[in-house]
């Protein structure tokens, strides 16, 4: 089985040392390996992007759920690897919007989200895309 490897590299603080982070997808599974610390970030996607944080202590994972399925996962790095820090956000942030909006979450369709940069150091916009009793909904958000 092929996987695909990126090598991640953080600067990150005065008081951290530079690292290296490899992140590993081997079929459905994302792997993170940071030093002697091999961690299974996530293991049901079809396709998988990673965006590390200026800061090199959170890293956003856009998987690819279902051909017409995209979410975002956050991770903080804690105790030498990875962990989810909620596990649902992209729950949340689809609640936000349809109640901001006056719709159901259950309604929507070709739910999609999309990562759009860093904004400072720990901060990101996520675009969200959907469809709601025909109409096309697309919101971008600041993610704290």
């Amino acid at each position: 089985m092929a996987a695909a490897i990126i090598v991640l590299l953080c600067a990150c603080s005065q008081a951290e040392k530079q690292s290296h982070f490899v992140v590993l997808q081997q079929g459905s599974s994302l792997i993170v390996e940071l030093g002697n610390s091999r961690c299974k970030l996530s293991d049901d996607a079809r396709a998988y992007q990673v965006y590390l944080s200026p800061s090199g202590r959170l890293i956003v994972v856009e998987a690819q759920i279902l051909s017409n399925l995209t979410i975002l996962r956050l991770y903080e790095r804690s105790n030498g690897c990875f962990k989810e820090v909620e596990p649902s956000l992209a729950e949340k942030l689809w609640h936000q919007v349809a109640q901001e909006q006056r719709f159901k979450v259950d309604e929507i369709q070709r739910a999609r989200m999309k990562f759009m940069g860093w904004k400072g150091q720990e901060s990101f916009e996520v675009r969200l895309e959907g469809v709601v009793q025909g109409k096309e909904i697309r919101v971008i958000l600041t993610v704290p």
